[in-house]
């Protein structure tokens, strides 16, 4: 596995005690939607498979998250931990004191970075494939554009887009933007990017901003490319309102997370798709990695299936799928 040998994990083992302590996972702001869903996740993950988590949530301050992390490794000294990193700089203060505590770490679904990762043997990143992502959302744009040759408006071959990104240099942002413009950069249509917007995550954003673009540039746009769900969702919703004005009816958003706002949003035709992160998965994966580093024994594989393991770092890729509207009315059906 990448630069450390799964056997190696046997030099990790832990006193009995220290296995008794509960898996403990930090989490930088649990009132942000998907956040607190993998809140949730990770207490039904703890509930069905009967063991103990406690949940710290620093309300989106770096200075509290790196608090609560000193406060618990000093009361549970060498227990490996998870956690979602609000940035960079909380993952690299982090990273310090578990060196002096000598304790794992697992950076859940925020990437800490290649640089924080290669500081420290013992630091380890559960994700999705953020490029993969990317990939899809083109994929289905593309799809679209083979069945319906009016979302090309002008029938220019160039897609017209406007892309709402997340947070500016988070991995995430980076590289669900360049997944898809990579993927429609080997297909038959060009892309003309109308508008390129930071809205940091947030549906409110993505929503006033495309009131804007659709008053700005309304009769040049053909697809809409979010991020993540929160700002395909507010996209969804201003083109609700405001798309009738400049001729749409609808127009093809996408997004990424398939939370249950997107995922009826998709069933409803307001979205054309967005892309499970597989929530459920990363959380197993994140949890059953802590219980082998700190039980010192190798990863097995039924315990990995549906993950990639990085040749080159300690990452691990947990598959992702498109969900189109098929596949949402379906989930949808499932949820009443």
């Amino acid at each position: 596995m990448s630069r450390r040998c799964l056997a190696a994990l046997a030099a990790l083992a832990l006193p009995a005690a220290a296995l008794a302590d509960p898996t403990m996972v930090f989490l930088h702001h649990m009132d942000d939607t998907f956040t607190g869903l993998s809140a949730r996740a990770f207490e039904d993950y703890a509930s069905a498979e009967g063991v103990e988590i406690e949940i710290y949530d620093a309300h989106n301050e770096a200075v509290l998250q790196v608090e609560q992390c000193v406060k618990a490794l000093r009361e549970h000294p060498g227990h490996t931990i998870i956690i979602k990193a609000k940035d960079g700089e909380v993952a690299r203060q982090v990273i310090e004191v578990a060196k002096k505590y000598d304790t794992n770490v697992i950076f859940f679904n925020h990437s800490p970075g290649l640089a924080v990762l290669e500081q420290f043997d013992n630091a380890w990143y559960v994700d999705s494939d953020p490029k993969r992502a990317g990939t899809e959302q083109a994929k289905a744009i593309l799809e679209l554009l083979a069945q319906d040759d009016q979302v090309d408006r002008n029938h220019d071959r160039q897609l017209s887009v406007m892309i709402l990104k997340g947070t500016e240099g988070n991995i995430h942002t980076v590289q669900r933007t360049k997944g898809f413009m990579d993927a429609m950069a080997t297909s038959q249509y060009k892309v003309k990017v109308e508008k390129m917007v930071g809205c940091d995550w947030d549906g409110g954003c993505a929503f006033q901003e495309t009131l804007r673009a659709l008053d700005e540039r309304g009769d040049d746009l053909e697809a809409i490319i979010a991020n993540n769900d929160a700002m395909a969702l507010g996209a969804a919703s201003a083109v609700r309102e405001q798309g009738p004005r400049h001729g749409y009816e609808r127009l093809p958003i996408v997004g990424v997370d398939a939370i249950d706002e997107a995922v009826r949003a998709v069933a409803a035709g307001e979205m054309l798709m967005t892309v499970d992160f597989n929530l459920p998965l990363n959380v197993k994966v994140a949890m059953t990695l802590a219980k082998a580093l700190d039980e010192g024994r190798d990863l097995v594989t039924d315990e990995m299936k549906g993950v990639t393991m990085s040749s080159e770092y300690p990452i691990f890729y947990v598959d992702t799928r498109p969900i189109k509207i098929m596949q949402a009315r379906s989930m949808v059906r499932e949820q009443r």
